[in-house]
């Protein structure tokens, strides 16, 4: 009989001893389950963060070439207005007649004061025809005469050299005016009709395109 409870007894132990090794089992496999599921989820994480950062890119490179794209259009189009008013030809006309001659001026040119007089939209630059009679003097005499005149009028650096009115040789005063802040250059000639031809130029400075009006200077209107 105590042989049977000893062997009762080392069968309990035994199984005792097989359901411990199974809770063990059983809870190394919950670990291994949880870690598994922390490992999933750290995996979704990083590639929901990995998604939203690519997403994120991917609007900041959008947005930037949209920014580009305007940009283009705008400064396009502005360029492209700019050369289109470079581009366009500055129209012309003539003024003058018979008796003084003609230039060629700007179309925008307006007559200025008198009928032989024209200047720019500002009034800034004015160049004006006149003719007058000899009195017997020559052109070497009414050069002369005509620089004491501004001398006497309060203009300064007077000069006086000989020059091309367009084709004609004539004389040419400069003079600056303080009052007005302006050069005034005097082309003065006489004709084959002794009359005294004077082409007068008014202009803040030389630097501009404007000083060559004078040189198309002629006698007769070749648009006729």
């Amino acid at each position: 009989m105590a042989h049977q409870n000893n062997n009762y007894n080392n069968y309990n132990n035994y199984n005792n001893s097989f359901n411990y090794n199974n809770d063990y089992s059983n809870r190394d496999e919950l670990f291994e389950s949880q870690r598994k599921s922390l490992s999933e989820l750290n995996k979704s994480e990083n590639k929901l963060q990995s998604d939203i950062r690519f997403g994120v890119s991917v609007i900041i490179v959008v947005a930037l070439v949209i920014i580009i794209v305007l940009g283009i259009l705008i400064f396009g189009k502005g360029s492209s207005d700019t050369n289109n008013e470079e581009e366009t030809p500055i129209t012309e006309q003539v003024v003058g007649n018979d008796t003084l001659g003609y230039v060629t001026v700007p179309s925008d040119w307006k007559q200025y004061n008198t009928s032989t007089s024209y200047s720019d939209p500002t009034e800034t630059y004015i160049i004006t025809l006149d003719s007058t009679e000899t009195t017997g003097n020559d052109i070497d005499q009414l050069a002369e005469q005509s620089a004491k005149n501004l001398t006497s009028d309060g203009f300064k650096e007077v000069s006086i050299k000989k020059d091309k009115l367009g084709p004609i040789d004539a004389y040419r005063i400069d003079a600056f005016s303080i009052e007005n802040n302006k050069w005034v250059m005097n082309w003065i000639y006489i004709g084959e009709d002794n009359l005294v031809r004077i082409v007068s130029f008014e202009t803040p400075n030389y630097d501009t395109d404007y000083v060559s009006i004078p040189q198309t200077y002629r006698l007769q209107n070749e648009q006729k």
